[in-house]
């Protein structure tokens, strides 16, 4: 799951590639890098664009991934997306844009001078969010 978080007005975002949903649910080694998280991950990041300049009145989100992509029964995407919504509406962030879910992995990159974050999929192609 990719997460941007962006002040238009400074021109000031980041990127957070969330892996997991949850570092409360048992998972060793989670101080190890706690940003593959949804939970403090994104608090990261918030903090990080903050103190780069951002205005938190002015942040938006944008987050594209959580697909399926496993054999098994594994919700781990959708947890993800789960996760990382929850986060930013504590931190009220307002979510711009979302392209979640589904069965096709994404790439996804991001343009910190336009806000524009480019999306990649097999089956979709390449589209902007």
């Amino acid at each position: 799951m990719g997460v941007v978080l962006y002040d238009p007005i400074k021109k000031v975002g980041g990127m957070i590639h969330v892996l997991l949903p949850c570092a409360e649910e048992g998972v060793q080694n989670q101080s190890a890098n706690p940003t593959k998280f949804a939970d403090p991950g994104i608090k990261h990041l918030y903090d990080a664009v903050i103190k780069a300049g951002a205005n938190p009145a002015n942040l938006y989100a944008k987050m594209a991934g959580g697909a399926s992509m496993l054999s098994f029964n594994s919700r781990v995407g959708e947890r993800n997306a789960e996760y990382s919504e929850k986060m930013l509406n504590k931190l009220k962030v307002k979510i711009l844009a979302k392209d979640t879910g589904g069965n096709s992995g994404r790439t996804v990159t991001f343009d910190v001078q336009t806000g524009v974050m480019t999306v990649s999929t097999l089956n979709k192609g390449k589209y902007t969010l």
